[in-house]
């Protein structure tokens, strides 16, 4: 299965940069008024490469897709999957380093959604440690799709590709 490589550092510092500069342009008003500094969160790397491979799964798409069917954002869909809080901030930064379009939660990738194998988050050693919190209430019918450790996909429990 070809998963997506590990981002270096200094690529997730570019893209936290990045994110950090857009999330300045839309709230520099707000900011400007009340004192406050800019409210990113990123609690730890892992996070973003959790972020990347749950995204890095979705059938991309020319537009972003409004993905308001969900009963709830993206980040929560990832913490379940990845065993681990996710901030929103992380998911953002993921989608820049993979070159999504659209901003948070809607990105340019199928309302049709990939459940991810979790054989993607090998080798990222903050998946699961918090997963007692995470996995108990995961809500399956959100996907239409399920990937298997071979990368191969299934729709109702068939084999198929997308």
């Amino acid at each position: 299965m070809a998963y997506i490589r590990k981002f270096t550092e200094q690529e997730v510092y570019e893209a936290k940069r990045q994110h950090y500069n857009q999330y300045l342009k839309t709230h520099h008003h707000h900011m400007k008024s009340t004192g406050n500094k800019p409210d990113i969160l990123h609690e730890h790397s892992d996070c973003i490469h959790m972020a990347v491979e749950f995204l890095s799964a979705q059938k991309p798409t020319k537009r972003a897709q409004p993905h308001r069917q969900r009963n709830y954002d993206i980040k929560h869909m990832i913490e379940h999957w990845a065993g681990r809080y996710v901030s929103a901030d992380d998911v953002s930064v993921a989608a820049i380093l993979l070159g999504l379009r659209g901003k948070y939660p809607n990105y340019n990738f199928s309302t049709k959604l990939v459940f991810p194998s979790q054989s993607r988050l090998a080798g990222i050693p903050e998946a699961f440690t918090q997963e007692i919190k995470y996995l108990i209430c995961e809500d399956y019918t959100l996907y239409t799709y399920w990937e298997n450790d071979d990368g191969s996909i299934n729709v109702n429990n068939q084999s198929s590709t997308i």
